[in-house]
């Protein structure tokens, strides 16, 4: 343990030394100074003075401007024609042909509008072979589900009668075991084979 930590502590200190002896120094940083401005400092009472001055002093009256003078515009008007007194009246012409009789109009006739066709009621046939249809699919699953239900209950008493006569016959073997040793029987000493040639 402790080689490790003295060999891990040289190394670093070599890294170390090897950083500070090859890497230059670097220049120094030098802040340059900047420019003073200067700065007129005035106090808040100085500003409310001046305020308070400005509005003791009468605001200077406005001069006013004189008013341009109204000027009589006169017009030209040009006198209205005369009317004159006489009616005349456009010449008459000879008899004017009458007019043509207006023709009779005739009553329009009524257009038999075509008869709205009520919706036909569909067959109940479709409908009653799509409800039969879909009333056999559901018995059909249905009877699916009980034949799976009916086949997982006869695997699992398959299942469990065959773990039971497992169970039995292995409680017979250990009772028989028990009777051989309650007897004293012993099982004959294995016969050993033939024995191999190592190679």
């Amino acid at each position: 343990m402790r080689w490790g930590l003295t060999t891990s502590l040289a190394v670093h200190g070599a890294i170390l030394f090897m950083a500070l002896a090859v890497l230059p120094n670097p220049e120094e940083f030098k802040v340059k100074p900047q420019d003073a401005i200067q700065v007129d400092i005035s106090q808040i009472t100085d500003d409310s003075k001046r305020k308070a001055m400005v509005k003791s002093e009468e605001p200077p009256k406005p001069v006013e401007k004189p008013k341009p003078k109204p000027q009589d515009i006169v017009k030209d008007v040009e006198p209205a024609p005369k009317v004159a007194e006489e009616v005349k009246t456009a010449a008459k012409e000879a008899a004017a042909e009458p007019p043509p009789p207006e023709p009779k109009k005739e009553e329009p006739k009524k257009v038999e509008e075509p008869k709205k066709q009520e919706p036909k009621p569909l067959d109940p046939d479709p409908l009653e072979d799509l409800i039969k249809d879909t009333v056999a699919e559901e018995e059909n699953a249905l009877a699916l589900k009980k034949a799976e239900e009916v086949k997982k209950a006869a695997e699992e008493t398959k299942a469990e009668e065959k773990k039971k006569a497992e169970e039995k016959k292995a409680a017979e073997e250990k009772k028989k075991a028990e009777e051989k040793k309650a007897r004293g029987e012993r099982r004959p000493p294995r016969k050993e084979g033939p024995k191999r040639k190592e190679t």
